[in-house]
């Protein structure tokens, strides 16, 4: 695996939720399986291992009602953000975060 930075990391969506709040969120997969909460614009926590997207969704189901995703394309965390309709600005506020701290 070449080195890449975090926003070029392409990511799978396994599974998509809504909170009791009606907020948004994802369980994303790496290329290398694992799992991963897409919140608020961000990658949260990761989980590694056997079915890891599936034991997130079982570990986070009292926060949200998860509904599986067939897998498709991988998207950026840009793409996700625009997924989940963040606004414009807290797009770009986000990555100039990720410059700083890529």
């Amino acid at each position: 695996m070449t080195a890449t930075t975090a926003h070029e990391r392409r990511y799978t969506i396994r599974y998509r939720g809504r909170s009791r709040r009606g907020q948004t969120a994802l369980i994303v997969e790496d290329g290398q399986g694992r799992a991963y909460l897409f919140s608020g614009g961000w990658l949260q926590g990761r989980l590694s291992g056997n079915k890891a997207a599936h034991r997130l969704a079982a570990i986070m189901a009292g926060h949200a009602s998860w509904r599986i995703v067939p897998k498709v394309r991988p998207y950026s965390i840009a793409g996700l953000r625009q997924l989940v309709g963040l606004p414009a600005t807290e797009q770009n506020h986000a990555k100039q975060l990720q410059r700083l701290t890529a």
